[in-house]
């Protein structure tokens, strides 16, 4: 006969009941947490006020710091909300090749945070990438017909609670770009060719002190606000409502949508709409986000450029 083997479990069947009994219990205090954010959050929103006091419409008050970490970057920037710092961003030029015909240098993000890992921020790179690429003059970014500078900017986020992370990271890395001198550069001459194009180039250290400086000139300033969408449950009332500039919780418990958009400052035009949403929007609050976007960006002009 063959042995058989039995666990506690198979032996007194009312111990994987009491298994079942804990992972139930376990998973009932989940969904309470869970709830009882969702409930909360909702008992503020129909009131048109929010858990930090806020109007659904009111933005934290949003401060940018330059030239954080300037012995070991070339150019860096703080955001603050509230005066809690959320994220920092720092530049390190490299040279490389021109690798699109025509084409100017390069920009590369990475996000980390101590709380996440670098994975959970991928979307966040992609969007970060994307929108300065399509933002920052590049061109201004060329050494030499073959060569020009690689933007490496990385960013750290300080308080992920904080939420809002789209805005905070784009604000910063744009301040860090404005923060960034050029350094000038040198390069060795091939043996073969008088031309400076066959060399290999490297960036001289910069000198903060020189009188003649070369900055990176933004030709757009692009001020971005993040919305999060908040309808009403009832079954009489279909309220939908903008929560602006939200924070984590509210986000990820209380919205069912979120839509970004970013403007040129100083022409007020759109320059990316980034939209995902559970409910489809009428025009009218596609009207009402684009408005706020502009007294946003009206607002922080001045601190970007």
């Amino acid at each position: 006969m063959a042995d058989v083997t039995m666990t506690n479990a198979d032996a007194d069947p009312k111990l994987q009941n009491s298994n079942d009994l804990v992972q139930w219990k376990e998973v009932t205090k989940q969904m309470n947490v869970l709830l009882s954010k969702k409930l909360t959050l909702e008992s503020y929103w129909t009131r048109q006020t929010r858990p930090d006091g806020r109007l659904l419409s009111q933005c934290r008050s949003l401060s940018l710091t330059k030239a954080v970490l300037r012995k070991t970057t070339n150019g860096s920037a703080m955001v603050s909300l509230n005066a809690t710092r959320v994220v920092v961003a720092g530049i390190v030029l490299q040279v490389g090749r021109i690798i699109v015909p025509n084409g100017g240098g390069d920009v590369n993000v990475t996000v980390s945070s101590a709380s996440s890992t670098q994975a959970d921020y991928t979307n966040l790179q992609s969007w970060l990438e994307r929108t300065l690429q399509e933002t920052l003059d590049l061109q201004q970014l060329i050494i030499s017909p073959t060569h020009a500078f690689s933007f490496q900017i990385g960013l750290q986020i300080l308080n992920e609670a904080a939420g809002n992370l789209k805005d905070c990271c784009l604000l910063a890395a744009l301040a860090a770009c404005q923060d960034t001198i050029l350094p000038e550069t040198t390069s060795t001459m091939d043996a073969k060719s008088s031309s400076k194009q066959s060399g290999i180039v490297y960036a001289k250290p910069v000198d903060t002190n020189a009188k003649i400086q070369r900055r990176i000139q933004l030709p757009v300033v692009a001020i971005p606000l993040t919305l999060g969408l908040w309808t009403s449950k009832s079954e009489d009332d279909t309220t939908m409502e903008w929560i602006v500039d939200p924070t984590r919780i509210e986000l990820q418990h209380g919205c069912v949508g979120q839509l970004t958009i970013v403007l040129d400052a100083r022409t007020n035009r759109i320059l990316q709409c980034d939209l995902a949403s559970l409910k489809a929007i009428d025009p009218t609050m596609l009207a009402l986000a684009v408005r706020m976007a502009e007294g946003r960006a009206k607002e922080l002009m001045q601190q970007l450029i």
